[in-house]
């Protein structure tokens, strides 16, 4: 896979986002070889976004992983991750990792992996796990008050969210 380059030219969504101070740089992008597949990621380094930051950009966080997405919209695959760093309490700090990623599952179409039934009319079989992005950010949300990380972060600034990774795959399946 190809790297599509910017050339200088953005998304107006990343420009806003980097503008409101909410990137630390501009988005880069990587190759991404693994064992059955190839692809790209796009990492957005957030500027370690506390919850009151995050709820306020979240919209714009989504749109730019809609956009994003889209910029590669010939690839088969699409998901996005959220990579969340903890800030636990003594006792988390035996129970809970430092770090959570919050991912959305894969899905062909951006607007679906990121809006998901509020999307296209999508809908998904009752009593399923919601799979996408925006479900994600409401997870990132409620983690104060989730019985797990919960319990085991602070409660003045239990988190901050550190970076945005938009991921498009081929969909070769190779054999491994």
């Amino acid at each position: 896979m190809e790297i599509r380059p910017y050339g200088g030219k953005y998304p107006d969504v990343t420009r806003l986002l980097y503008k409101e101070g909410v990137l630390s740089k501009y988005p880069s992008q990587k190759p991404a070889m693994i064992e059955y597949d190839e692809g790209i990621d796009i990492i957005y380094d957030l500027k370690n976004l506390t919850p009151r930051k995050f709820a306020e950009v979240a919209d714009l966080l989504l749109l730019a992983a809609v956009t994003e997405a889209k910029r590669y919209g010939d690839y088969k695959n699409k998901f996005a991750k959220f990579e969340v760093r903890l800030n636990r309490t003594v006792k988390g700090k035996a129970k809970a990792g430092p770090t959570r990623w919050y991912i959305a599952a894969m899905h062909p179409e951006p607007d679906i992996m990121v809006y998901g039934e509020d999307a296209l009319g999508y809908t998904i079989p009752e009593g399923q796990k919601k799979p996408f992005l925006i479900n994600r950010v409401k997870e990132i949300l409620d983690i104060p008050e989730s019985p797990s990380p919960g319990a085991y972060v602070k409660k003045q600034k239990p988190y901050t969210v550190a970076t945005l990774v938009i991921s498009v795959r081929a969909g070769l399946h190779r054999a491994v």
